[in-house]
């Protein structure tokens, strides 16, 4: 894996980033650290803002067609407790490899309506 510089430190600076070097990757994994900052510090409407700003940004993404576009979380930031999104895209695979499950939104509901299911905390 190789980490890309970024010039700036916004979201629009490191999808920028993302569409400069397409060509020259099969995988990219987009890491928006503003998500968790915002959460850390507590202020939930940064946070929005945010994802906001993602969402908005997506279809300069998804211009660049990619095979599949995973939208996750790597750990929970909630504002509330003071205690992050981060977005997989793999350019070229085969889409026999993968099923859709029919959810067409992210959030935590829509996660756990998900073929995956809800995971059981071990013990």
């Amino acid at each position: 894996m190789q980490v890309l510089p970024v010039d700036g430190g916004t979201v629009a600076d490191e999808f920028a980033t993302l569409e400069k070097n397409w060509n020259d990757f099969e995988f990219f994994y987009l890491h928006v650290k503003n998500t968790d900052i915002a959460g850390e510090d507590g202020d939930f409407y940064r946070k929005v803002s945010v994802i906001e700003e993602v969402d908005a940004l997506m279809p300069r993404l998804l211009a660049l067609k990619p095979d599949v576009v995973i939208v996750s979380g790597d750990h929970s930031t909630p504002a509330a407790l003071k205690g992050t999104v981060g977005i997989l895209c793999r350019r070229c695979c085969t889409a026999s490899t993968f099923r859709a499950d029919g959810i067409a939104e992210f959030g935590e509901r829509a996660c756990a309506r998900g073929s995956l299911g809800v995971f059981q905390p071990r013990t």
